[in-house]
């Protein structure tokens, strides 16, 4: 996978450097920063409230997980390596411990490569190293953007506005050694090769999963106890519209799955986003007091119609003086297939007769600095140094956070083979 280094980044980055080494305001804190002296701290909670709509015998009742979450940030310049492209970045390390309603401790990492070009903070794509937690695999998943990802802009301005496509290849080796390659376009389709263990325990059998823009698509490769199976789904057809999913094992039965009215719609759109500046923001309630700040706000919708969900997701972080002060996420995924029987002792992959709505998974959580540090930084002049987190690791922190999001995902979608 090719990233393109814009040469005005690169000058960008040059400039900025010399700012910052020979005392002149940068404006922004100097985005770039040169390696911290030491790890910064955050800290915060997350709750994730469980909700399911269909359950054999009975539905399961609604639950709430709380998790206590402790970070560390550091930054450092880095020669970048393949996957990504030659060159140089700054390499911004969260390391955080999980601790689940106060009994399980879970540590994780995320390694961001990011970069200044022109006024834009950019991404080039993240590793995240998560370990194995119940029942799931630990995962190490490398992402690497087709275009590097816009996370800020300096200076700030108030009403500015940008967007960002999806496209990126992602690639995630599993603890037993087994390994998934999804390469996801620009509009939000995806393919995903790879493999999944037979379900006899012995080898691995291949995966193929995609997704086309009409919505139409295909899961191949093991799944509920069948060495090879294809699970179709066509795009909504008809008028109302209904969606048909039918199964085929190899040399084996064959057979329609389920017809439900349409979830989403005709020629759906599967992936959207913005981003927003607002100044002399207010900050939420639990965040460590700062004034002035500003927020940088990004939202996204996001559509796949095989493993069948739509998640909705918002970040909003705010800043002082070139510091992150404080990150508010919140994640809302639907799911309106059930590929792991949880809900219904039916047919698998199970989707309510009506289309509706099986089960619902909401994400919320803050992340402040630690100690005093964010109060006192925002009395400092513009530009000057301060001891807090740099505004340069916003995108590591989305992207840690994304990273739990798709390890929800996977426990929700994956005991059956390779789905996810």
């Amino acid at each position: 996978m090719r990233l393109r280094f814009a040469l005005a980044g690169l000058v960008a980055l040059s400039a900025s450097l010399a700012a910052c080494s020979s005392g002149t305001s940068c404006g922004f804190g100097c985005p770039v920063t040169t390696p911290t002296a030491q790890p910064l701290s955050l800290s915060g909670t997350q709750t994730q409230d469980f909700t399911y709509y269909y359950g054999y015998p009975t539905t399961e009742p609604p639950s709430t997980i709380t998790t206590a979450i402790s970070q560390t940030v550091t930054v450092s310049a880095t020669a970048l390596a393949s996957p990504f492209p030659a060159g140089t970045a700054n390499d911004v390390r969260v390391a955080e411990t999980d601790t689940i309603d106060g009994l399980q401790s879970i540590p994780f990492t995320t390694d961001a490569y990011e970069d200044t070009s022109g006024t834009n903070v950019v991404l080039y794509g993240s590793a995240s190293d998560t370990p194995a937690s119940g029942d799931a695999q630990s995962t190490l998943e490398t992402l690497v953007y087709d275009t590097p990802r816009i996370v800020d802009q300096s200076p700030q301005t108030n009403g500015a506005t940008w967007t960002n496509k999806p496209g990126a290849t992602l690639n995630e080796v599993y603890g037993d050694g087994h390994s998934n390659n999804r390469v996801i376009a620009d509009d939000g389709s995806y393919r995903e090769v790879g493999y999944a263990q037979s379900p006899s325990g012995a080898g691995y059998i291949p995966v193929d999963l995609f997704e086309d823009a009409s919505g139409a698509g295909e899961y191949s490769g093991p799944f509920f106890g069948q060495q090879n199976i294809d699970n179709v789904f066509d795009a909504p057809a008809g008028n109302p519209a209904t969606i048909t999913a039918t199964f085929n094992v190899k040399g084996g039965a064959k057979g329609t799955i389920f017809t439900i009215p349409a979830w989403y719609a005709s020629n759906p759109t599967l992936y959207s986003e913005s981003n927003a500046i607002v100044t002399g923001a207010t900050l939420p309630k639990g965040c460590a007091s700062a004034s002035p700040v500003n927020e940088v706000r990004q939202k996204f919708n996001r559509l796949d119609t095989i493993i069948g969900y739509t998640e909705r997701g918002e970040t909003d972080s705010y800043e002082s003086n070139g510091t992150v002060v404080c990150v508010v996420y919140s994640d809302t995924l639907v799911n309106y297939y059930d590929w792991n029987g949880d809900t219904t002792a039916r047919t698998i992959p199970y989707a309510s007769p009506k289309g509706k709505k099986i089960s619902q998974v909401i994400t919320s959580e803050l992340i402040t600095q630690s100690g005093a540090g964010a109060s006192a930084s925002a009395h400092r002049a513009r530009g000057a140094r301060v001891a807090g987190i740099p505004a340069i690791a916003l995108g590591a922190l989305q992207e840690r956070f994304n990273a739990k999001i798709a390890a929800t995902k996977r426990k929700l979608l994956e005991k059956n083979g390779g789905v996810r």
